[in-house]
């Protein structure tokens, strides 16, 4: 599973740091306006895997609730494509990048069994929250 757009920002009380970005980290620097929409598209196209009742915020505007999306091989969390179509290129990867241009269409349908291994994956290696705190923010799997 590869991992797009986690950032400290919003990200590093919930995922592992290993998972979020750095700046060592390879990001894009130029997008036309036409590959950002494409891009956003795509990021809202994905299947959500989980979600919680964590609202986000970007200083005063509401971004949404804290959700993780996958299209099969890459997760990438929901505040992504709130900033990328603002014109801030935060944590996107050249590599995720040339993957999301490189299609076609939005993401396609993603596998019950696909969604149930993300989930896994999402549960074992990405989240970093105790059972208390997944109570606490009503963490709800999307894997069937």
């Amino acid at each position: 599973m590869k991992i797009a757009g986690f950032s400290a920002l919003h990200d590093r009380t919930i995922i592992e740091e290993e998972y979020c970005c750095t700046d060592g980290d390879t990001f894009v620097n130029t997008l036309t306006s036409e590959e950002i929409l494409r891009i956003v598209n795509y990021l809202q196209s994905g299947t959500m895997v989980f979600s919680m009742t964590l609202a986000l915020f970007d200083k005063e505007n509401y971004i949404g609730p804290y959700c993780i999306y996958t299209d099969g091989e890459w997760l990438w969390p929901s505040h992504l494509a709130y900033y990328l179509g603002r014109g801030k290129l935060v944590n996107l990867s050249i590599d995720f990048r040339d993957h999301v241009l490189g299609r076609q269409a939005l993401v396609a349908q993603v596998s019950t069994e696909a969604r149930q291994q993300t989930s896994i994956f999402v549960e074992q290696h990405l989240l970093k929250l105790g059972e208390k705190t997944k109570r606490r923010f009503n963490i709800t799997k999307f894997d069937n």
